[in-house]
């Protein structure tokens, strides 16, 4: 016979019961333990929060007193109380969403500052309720449960919420739709931040407990009984979900209904919005769309117009053309030149320094904190990612075939090497697959560096690195006999964050001159006195070399430091309240240096300021490269509108113009950029849409 299944029995259902929330509440009072200053004191003033501590007592004491108390119900009433659970749940997950992502604010009311500003419009709460309540329906026809598909939705929405807040915090900007395909790329560098619990992830995880306390109440929670009854369920709820996905997502719906999201600071859009409704509007966003007055004719008679130097077979170089290196350093930033703010002492002598055959000058770039692989596709292109979706990743998301880029540029007039080198994973943001699809011929990454690689914290540091991109160059120059070699390196040395202790590093002192000690800021200035060695080993080997070199070193975006610090150099100006003023946020220094002499004056009057999209081109100019013909259009359209970022443009003026100001004196010229950059997604670039 066969050995039968006994029935848990009620008693015997209480005991595990009871069990269970005894080993919970110690996890939970061992998370306090471990995390009570983050939880219960201002960590600006060092006071105790006593609104915290009361919230979290009652909500424990409640949950406590629903998990183990036993509740006796007659069938209609716990049939009721099923109902009413699945019902309500929609509502309570969206409280639960916008409690976590709340913060406090001393223009908001106390009841704003709780569960935040989106639940007290009633407007976008019902939007972000609907939302929600799909995702409910669909979930509790696949489990055929009124209790457990709401729970199970409740765990969703409330991990990306307690996610959405850490990578905020993290890299200084919240997700989108887009950034889901970069999910590889943050587990790889997760490991760099400190995760502490605070009262906000701590809240929503006790109202998770809060509702499964009362979920696992009714007894008679089941839709259907017979396995038929369930399959039906499960298809209608999928069917419910696609439709209404359809209706309110990917459709003008939100944008139709005045949900927008500003990805300069996309927190706040999660806050004025609610977090389903602004997940929901990044993902009609996701996807390129084409720009006012393009068609295949346009865009072909816009190319007519910049015919393109290409040199036909394998061009006879001058003796002119020199080596070309560019250094694109991980979280490279001149805070003094910036900001002005004046550290204890200089984390940057050396730079600072350099000043024959040198040309300095400031780049803007399009992406703040992280994204490294916008301002890489920016300098590789040529293209701008104020014309694609924003918080999209065209690493991730467009590039699919052989795409024009300054490598296979440089290729197509005999240059050796046209070498990509990054020292960390080389998996992330599909680097591995995109730089041989850029025109790069050779990547070596952390797996196949041909020296062996030193770390400063947990990150391959500036000095290995610039030793293997020596023996590359060494190489690659041997290989390429007479030709001049083409090298491009992205380092990882300072990438965020800056808030654990390592034993491999440290720390010098920077902001004794503030009103405290910003231990973020002392890390990451001093990681910058390391980069700043090993520019000097970089320009020291190539001062000693005969052969003509020209290197480009700048930095792929600013480092998320402290909004504290942050506003203690801006004299506590709000610099994200404007996009003109935010542009601060993205300005990094560049330089490009030669081993000859050279007038780098001239040039410099025109690209001292300049941004991401033409310093390809600015380097072409620089070392004499011939230009194609969307090269050329760039290099014509610098001179109109000198600085193109995701936010606006500053043109020939002076003055700042958003990209989609009509009354712009450049409105046509700028649309002709979006053109000619769609035009060639559409022909060479990008899958068809």
């Amino acid at each position: 016979m066969k050995n039968q299944i006994k029935e848990i029995t009620p008693e015997q259902k209480k005991v595990y019961t009871a069990i269970f929330w005894r080993i919970l509440e110690i996890v939970l009072l061992i998370l306090c333990l471990r995390n009570g200053r983050e939880i219960f004191f201002n960590k600006e003033t060092g006071h105790f929060i006593y609104s915290h501590a009361v919230q979290l007592g009652l909500l424990w004491i409640l949950a406590h007193t629903l998990m183990l108390q036993k509740f006796s119900f007659s069938d209609r009433t716990d049939r009721l109380l099923s109902w009413l659970i699945f019902v309500l749940s929609p509502f309570y997950i969206f409280l639960t969403m916008e409690a976590v992502t709340a913060t406090p604010d001393s223009a908001n009311s106390r009841i704003q500052n709780l569960i935040g500003t989106a639940a007290t419009r009633p407007d976008k709460a019902l939007v972000n309720v609907l939302l929600i309540a799909l995702l409910v329906i669909a979930l509790t026809g696949l489990t055929n449960s009124l209790t457990k598909g709401p729970g199970i939705a409740l765990l969703i929405c409330a991990a990306f919420a307690i996610i959405n807040l850490y990578v905020d915090d993290f890299r200084g900007n919240a997700l989108s739709a887009a950034d889901f395909l970069s999910l590889r790329t943050a587990l790889t560098v997760s490991d760099g931040y400190a995760w502490r619990l605070y009262f906000r992830p701590f809240l929503g995880i006790t109202l998770v407990i809060l509702f499964w306390a009362v979920a696992l109440k009714p007894a008679k929670s089941t839709l259907f009984p017979s396995l038929p009854g369930h399959a039906v369920a499960a298809v209608l709820g999928l069917v419910v979900l696609a439709i209404g996905t359809k209706a309110l997502v990917l459709s003008p719906f939100l944008p139709d209904h005045g949900f927008e999201i500003s990805y300069f600071n996309t927190i706040r859009s999660y806050r004025k919005f609610g977090t389903a409704a602004t997940l929901a509007r990044s993902v009609s966003e996701a996807k390129p769309a084409a720009p006012e007055g393009y068609s295949a004719d346009a865009y072909l008679a816009l190319t007519e117009k910049y015919p393109g130097d290409e040199p036909a077979g394998e061009p006879a170089l001058s003796e002119t053309h020199p080596n070309v290196i560019v250094v694109m350093l991980e979280s490279f930033a001149d805070l003094e030149q910036t900001y002005g703010f004046t550290p204890e002492s200089d984390p940057l002598p050396f730079w600072h320094s350099l000043q024959e055959n040198c040309l300095k000058g400031t780049v803007y770039v399009p992406t703040y904190g992280g994204m490294t692989a916008n301002s890489e596709y920016e300098f590789l292109t040529g293209d701008s990612m104020g014309f694609l979706p924003p918080a999209s990743v065209p690493f991730q998301l467009y590039i699919r075939s052989e795409t024009p880029s300054a490598a296979s540029w440089f290729s197509e007039q005999g240059y050796g090497g046209i070498t990509a080198l990054h020292p960390f994973t080389p998996a992330n943001y599909r680097r591995d697959e995109v730089y041989p699809l850029l025109g790069f011929k050779e990547f070596y990454s952390r797996d196949n560096m041909p020296l062996k690689l030193k770390n400063l914290r947990k990150y391959p540091d500036d000095s290995s690195d610039v030793d293997n991109l020596i023996a590359l160059y060494e190489e690659a120059h041997e290989q390429a006999g007479e030709a001049p070699v083409f090298l491009y390196n992205l380092t990882v040395q300072n990438h965020s964050g800056y808030d654990k202790k390592y034993k491999n590093l440290d720390v010098t002192e920077y902001t004794a001159g503030l009103s405290r000690t910003y231990k973020d800021v002392n890390q990451y200035l001093s990681l910058l006195r390391h980069t700043d060695d090993a520019i000097k080993k970089l320009i020291g080997y190539f001062e000693s070399i005969s052969e003509p070199t020209m290197i480009l070193l700048l930095g792929d975006h600013q480092p998320k430091l402290s909004t504290g610090f942050y506003q203690e150099i801006t004299h506590g100006a709000d610099l994200w309240a404007d996009p003109e003023k935010s542009l601060a946020y993205y300005q990094v220094p560049y330089a490009i240096w030669t081993n000859y002499e050279w007038d780098a004056r001239a040039l410099g009057e025109k690209i001292r300021t300049t941004s991401m999209n033409y310093m390809q081109v600015n380097l072409l100019e620089a070392s004499g490269g011939l230009m194609n013909g969307y090269e050329k259009f760039l290099l014509a359209l610098r001179d109109e509108v000198p600085v193109m970022t995701p936010l606006g443009y500053y043109a020939k003026d002076g003055r700042f113009y958003e990209t989609d100001d009509k009354a712009s004196p450049w409105y046509e010229r700028i649309q002709e950029y979006a053109i000619w950059q769609y035009g060639m997604s559409q022909r060479d670039r990008f899958l068809d849409s």
